[in-house]
């Protein structure tokens, strides 16, 4: 599926939009105090790569959220406050988080669709079934429905007198 991906524009785009986001947070990032933090931003490009992108893809655009992140530590001021770096870690886990459950949620969509195939498939063939028995009912039963009113017109002695062996058939 994410090999039919990879041949659109649409993936590329996914992509560039994905670093340019991650560029333009971590410039926010870097710039702003160490006590400013902008890491929850990171929450969008990782929705974008679950929606867009391979789990293994997906999965290191949260890496590199993570990473970026723990950097915004040590980048604009290398001194390290103890409220800032449980933050930073709060946030570090609901991206964890965030990334876990897009994933887990595009499987899901992918089994319903999955399972919705297999239904409409299952519902085809009981259509060409219940089709199929309809046709040879109606090509059995016809035939069979003539031959009961022959029948019928040789009991009441419509095409002439019977014999009593041919009275003892017709009976049957």
């Amino acid at each position: 599926m994410y090999s039919e991906l990879k041949s659109t524009s649409g993936y590329r785009q996914a992509q560039y939009s994905i670093a340019a986001l991650i560029l333009f947070i971590e410039a926010v990032e870097y710039l702003a105090p160490t006590g400013f933090i902008f890491s929850y931003l990171y929450a969008v490009p990782i929705l974008i790569a679950a929606n867009r992108l391979s789990e293994q893809q997906t999965q290191a655009v949260t890496a590199l959220s993570l990473i970026s992140t723990l950097l915004g530590l040590f980048i604009p001021n290398p001194e390290i406050d103890g409220l800032t770096f449980v933050n930073r870690l709060i946030i570090c886990s609901a991206l964890g988080t965030v990334c876990y459950l897009s994933l887990q949620y595009r499987q899901v969509q992918q089994e319903a669709a999955s399972q919705r195939l297999r239904l409409q498939s299952q519902e085809q063939l009981l259509r060409t079934y219940e089709n199929f028995t309809a046709a040879l009912t109606h090509d059995l039963k016809t035939p069979l429905q003539g031959m009961e009113q022959t029948l019928h017109f040789f009991a009441r002695g419509q095409f002439g007198t019977l014999t009593e062996a041919q009275k003892q058939v017709v009976q049957l």
